[in-house]
C-alpha cells in the first residue's frame, strides 16, 4: 500500500527539486563574502576594548566595546566620520 501511495503522490517541491537536479543544479557557486578587517578608528576602539576586557574579564566583548566608546569619545567620533565618508 505504501509503495502505491508513494508512486501516486509526490510531495510539494519534490517535482521542482527533481527538475532542478536534472538541469545540473547551480552552474555558478555563490561568492564567499569575507569580513573586512577593521581599520582606523574602529581598529583603535577594538584595541581599547581588548585592554578593558583584560582588566575586567567578566565583561562581554560588546560591553567592553561600549566602555571603550565611553572612555574615548574622540575615537568614536572619528569612526563615525570615517564611516560616513565611506557611504558618500
Amino acid at each position: 500500500m505504501r509503495r502505491f501511495l508513494n508512486s501516486v503522490y509526490t510531495p510539494p517541491g519534490k517535482e521542482a527539486y527533481g527538475l532542478y537536479k536534472s538541469l545540473g543544479g547551480p552552474s555558478v557557486r555563490a561568492p564567499v563574502i569575507k569580513k573586512a578587517e577593521p581599520t582606523g578608528a574602529l581598529q583603535a576602539l577594538y584595541k581599547q576594548a581588548e585592554t578593558i576586557r583584560e582588566d575586567n574579564p567578566g565583561l562581554t566583548p560588546e560591553q567592553a566595546f561600549a566602555k571603550a566608546m565611553e572612555k574615548h569619545p574622540d575615537l568614536y567620533t572619528e569612526y563615525r566620520r570615517e564611516r560616513l565618508a565611506r557611504v558618500r
